[in-house]
């Protein structure tokens, strides 16, 4: 059977534009598109398709949870292996519970998400897709670099969201039929006729957004890829790796340590939003550089440091959000990559963090090919 987000790019060929995203981003929209119930107490018929998961956090258990005591009906297409199916869905005695319906992938097929907000005065769609990346290269695999495709649609129209409703009636009939009349049921009740337009401004004003961040960051990794591709000069690839993570990410400070062949002093290069930085400021930023290095040489995981939620001066404690990647080659610890913000209710999203990783990872390999480059030099 056709996925829902191909099925409706069939039937609405001309009405539906696809994008592609990477995976963080599909995830964060489908997040918005949540939020909308949510923070509305919107009554509405919710149905999505979560990702297979072995184990959840807790914070996913509670979000469903979340929505299927806020929503008016909720479904959730899961694996039949899915945790999710082992976990009580109610939290208290009184809640309505989401209810799942399970699904079996077979081999090859694609992994695709969606969620479809349904009632009289709102109606939302997202779909996606996330192809197999078993295409990729030897040499991107190993550089960390995913050229899988994730494509995503989305849509308020009414008539569209019907007919992905009925797409999902027909498969529900035909997979599950013994959760057919109710599933059926709770869409006849649900059945979208108009849009909300305050609603519908405040998801695409969020969408906007994020896609606007999400071009921001891609020119960045392209822009490094570049530099590393076309330059054997390590020192000129890491100030550009700096300047570039700095901006993208809208950082005070952006610096990285590359540790030394055999015992050699390590290359550090810092990337300062006010160039003129004052002398006691690049100290800092280097104890900082130096101090996480240490830390993370053991741990081979990156580190997070949030802001507050207050920005009052009553409980401003100095802290200033920070994150730090460590550079692995092959398991092997070669360095960190660290950011700084002065904003101190900055939040690091999990697409800022992957950013982080994929420049991480790019910069281990081009260290690697620098230092194998040199040595043929010195033998030659």
């Amino acid at each position: 059977m056709l996925s829902l987000y191909h099925a409706l790019l069939a039937q609405h060929a001309r009405q539906l534009t696809s994008l592609a995203c990477a995976e963080q981003t599909i995830a964060q929209i489908h997040n918005y598109f949540e939020d909308v119930v949510l923070e509305n107490n919107l009554a509405a018929l919710v149905i999505e398709s979560l990702p297979f998961a072995a184990e959840r956090p807790m914070r996913d258990v509670a979000r469903v949870r979340e929505i299927g005591r806020t929503a008016c009906q909720a479904f959730f297409f899961v694996h039949e292996r899915d945790v999710l199916n082992e976990t009580s869905m109610r939290a208290r005695p009184h809640h309505r519970e989401p209810v799942l319906i399970k699904t079996s992938t077979h081999p090859g097929a694609l992994e695709e998400r969606f969620v479809v907000i349904a009632d009289a005065r709102f109606s939302a769609l997202l779909a996606s897709v996330r192809h197999s990346s078993n295409s990729n290269t030897s040499e991107e695999k190993e550089s960390g670099i995913d050229t899988a495709g994730d494509e995503v649609l989305w849509t308020f129209e009414p008539d569209i969201v019907y007919s992905a409703l009925e797409y999902l009636m027909a498969r529900v009939a035909a997979e599950r039929p013994l959760q057919s009349d109710a599933f059926s049921k709770a869409v006849r009740e649900s059945v979208p006729k108009a849009t909300s337009l305050q609603l519908t401004v405040s998801v695409t004003t969020k969408l906007a957004r994020l896609l606007q961040e999400q071009t921001g960051r891609e020119v960045a990794v392209n822009r490094i890829a570049t530099a590393i591709r076309s330059s054997l000069d390590l020192s000129s690839v890491l100030q550009t790796t700096v300047a570039e993570v700095g901006r993208a990410l809208k950082a005070q400070h952006c610096a990285l340590r590359v540790e030394g062949e055999h015992g050699g002093e390590p290359l550090t290069h810092c990337y300062f939003r006010d160039e003129a930085a004052e002398a006691c400021e690049q100290t800092e930023v280097m104890s900082d550089l130096n101090a996480y290095a240490v830390r993370l040489s053991g741990r081979h995981k990156h580190y997070i440091l949030d802001g507050r939620a207050s920005t009052d001066a009553a409980h401003d404690d100095g802290i200033r959000p920070l994150a730090a990647v460590p550079f692995l080659y092959r398991e092997r610890f070669m360095g960190i990559l660290m950011v700084r913000s002065d904003d101190q209710t900055r939040v690091w999203g999990e697409n800022e963090v992957l950013l982080m990783r994929t420049v991480a990872d790019q910069v281990a390999v081009a260290v690697v090919q620098a230092r194998l480059f040199a040595q043929m030099q010195q033998q030659a």
